[in-house]
């Protein structure tokens, strides 16, 4: 053995070791933005839910708004009314869209916060989004379109 080949061997243990390294953390940074992002989707899907029931429980509005939610989707209807908006949640990404006549539309994305601990919703531009203001104006499109 030479010193040459000792040194070349030493390299290219290190690189494959940061290569591996490299690879389980990725692997590792997938499961969690995927685990945290469904959690994050799981609470969106309930605040709408709740944003419909409130708005539903004020005089007169018995029953105006719905929600149809699934693992993978959710739409708020209005009344009797054919326009709705849904979201659907897939690749860590959740987008908005207005049907049949509502125009509304969002994109919102699952990313790691600046230190990388934790996962939360940000927009196209990569601004932390409120999601209770985003939800807001999603059902103010929506009553709006359908004349309410």
């Amino acid at each position: 053995m030479s010193r040459w080949s000792e040194e070349a061997a030493k390299r290219s243990r290190e690189r494959r070791e940061a290569k591996y390294l490299a690879e389980r953390k990725a692997q590792q940074d997938k499961e969690l933005l995927a685990s945290k992002g469904r959690a994050l989707w799981i609470s969106i899907k309930s605040l709408l839910v709740r944003k419909c029931e409130e708005f539903n429980t004020e005089p007169g509005n018995k029953g105006v708004l719905w929600v149809v939610a699934n693992p993978a989707d959710v739409t708020i209807h209005c009344e009797q009314q054919q326009g709705a908006i849904a979201g659907t949640f897939a690749d860590n990404a959740v987008v908005f869209s207005g049907k049949n006549g509502v125009a509304f539309a969002a994109s919102l994305y699952m990313r790691f916060t600046k230190d990388g601990t934790d996962v939360s919703v940000m927009d196209d531009a990569g601004r932390p989004v409120d999601f209770e203001a985003v939800a807001n104006q999603m059902i103010e499109t929506l009553l709006e379109a359908s004349g309410w």
